[in-house]
């Protein structure tokens, strides 16, 4: 099953606008697609965390992301880190992020 959020407009929030992830590593996120969003004055923006595979971030746009655009990031110690894999990160646009 695919996972998408296309389309949404995201202001003024204190964390991530939006974020995919699991971690279970025997139980991935799989096949994300995340498109056409538009993000505003948040903490961060995008995130892909723990477990991910196979996802398309494209066409978003971030504003004043305070900690930064896109970011691929495992929030676990090494020891219980899972994989990101097969992502695909194309035609954003960031401003002061």
């Amino acid at each position: 099953m695919q996972t998408e959020r296309r389309r949404n407009l995201v202001r003024n929030v204190g964390d991530d606008a939006i974020s995919f992830g699991s971690f279970d590593g025997r139980l991935p996120t799989k096949d994300l697609v995340c498109e056409h969003n538009q993000i505003e004055y948040c903490s961060g923006s995008i995130k892909l965390y723990g477990a991910v595979q196979n996802a398309v971030i494209s066409q978003n746009t971030a504003i004043k992301a305070l900690n930064g655009g896109v970011t691929l990031w495992d929030d676990r110690a090494k020891p219980q880190a899972q994989s990101i894999t097969n992502v695909t990160i194309e035609r954003n646009t960031m401003v002061e992020c």
